[in-house]
């Protein structure tokens, strides 16, 4: 029996399709076409088709008339669910967060250089955010791409870094530190943790990912306090290591907070929540917008070891936004 099959005989009135593999996916791109499969929710379409056409795809994409209360559990979607799961956004502009914003995140993690994995961003915009959203705001504190055996150089910067972002109203901090065998750096991680006062937030990010021994990172990372570990469960996706973070949730039993993040979509959203049991989700959420001042010049380049498009930039989608906000209030 297939997993639709399956799914379909809990309820006569519901049709759940949801994988990144969607038997509906090529309806809803046909129903899209016309504004681009990465322009589906471009930023030039008023608020009100937006939102018509997030519904539609939703709608097309799960297929959905009703989901029995009773078939979700725990810290599960339902339509009527008695806890709200919280959105984080990662975003590195003020039109991100805008967009962020207005389409129902409940936290951004702030960033520079996404395209890199995220560094940290600058003061500036840390200060433009902070005076343009009521948001609370994770500022990332990663100084270079690479690994996260960081030199003393990177280190002083990272604690500069960090002193003028929570000087600056960051609610909290996101960052990493290991050992040369990738296991946490535990005093680096103490003394870090250091300067970070009661009542803010400290995040352990994606450097989990790579560590050689999740279950002894987990509890290390628990014995030093911190709040969050943002985790793919050591996959290149939340979907591909959902069982490993229903794992750590489970291991965790509350002593930290896990958050789910990687490829969230709206085709893998209702699978992740619902295989890790979590109760808030990461995403990018981004779409690609045209810069046409380069264009004179299209040969020229400014990158490095891959060469993006010099009249593009990702931003974040807002449409993309309010649907993950949508199918996670279901």
């Amino acid at each position: 029996m297939t997993r639709v099959q399956t799914q379909a005989k809990v309820s006569a009135s519901w049709r759940f399709v949801a994988s990144p593999v969607n038997p509906v996916a090529p309806f809803v791109e046909e129903s899209a076409r016309g504004v681009g499969r990465n322009d589906i929710h471009h930023h030039s379409l008023g608020q009100g088709e937006t939102a018509r056409r997030s519904g539609l795809l939703s709608s097309l994409a799960f297929g959905i008339d009703e989901v029995p209360p009773s078939f979700h559990k725990g810290k599960c979607m339902s339509e009527k669910s008695s806890r709200r799961i919280r959105l984080e956004v990662c975003v590195a502009s003020l039109d991100d967060v805008d967009a962020a914003e207005r389409g129902g995140a409940d936290r951004l993690e702030l960033n520079a250089a996404l395209g890199l994995g995220g560094l940290t961003p600058s003061l500036g915009a840390l200060i433009e955010v902070k005076q343009t959203t009521r948001l609370p705001v994770v500022a990332m504190i990663r100084p270079r791409p690479g690994g996260f055996a960081y030199s003393p150089a990177d280190l002083r910067v990272m604690e500069r870094d960090a002193d003028l972002c929570l000087q600056h109203d960051a609610e909290g901090l996101a960052f990493g530190f290991l050992k040369d065998d990738g296991r946490v750096d535990e005093s680096r991680c103490r003394a870090f943790l250091s300067r970070i006062p009661t009542g803010r937030e400290s995040v352990f990010h994606r450097a989990f990912d790579v560590t050689p021994d999740p279950f002894e990172a987990l509890e290390t990372l628990i014995g030093l306090g911190l709040t969050r570990i943002l985790t793919s469960g050591q996959e290149e996706s939340a979907y591909a290591g959902a069982e490993l973070i229903r794992r750590l949730i489970n291991r965790a039993e509350g002593r930290i907070e896990i958050l789910p993040a990687g490829g969230i979509n709206r085709f893998t959203l209702r699978d992740v929540v619902e295989r890790t049991r979590c109760d808030q989700v990461h995403g990018s959420l981004r779409t690609t917008l045209r810069d046409p001042s380069t264009s004179a010049r299209p040969s020229i380049g400014f990158g490095a070891a891959f060469k993006p498009s010099e009249d593009r930039f990702d931003t974040t989608d807002l449409a993309r936004v309010l649907e993950i906000r949508a199918l996670l209030d279901r």
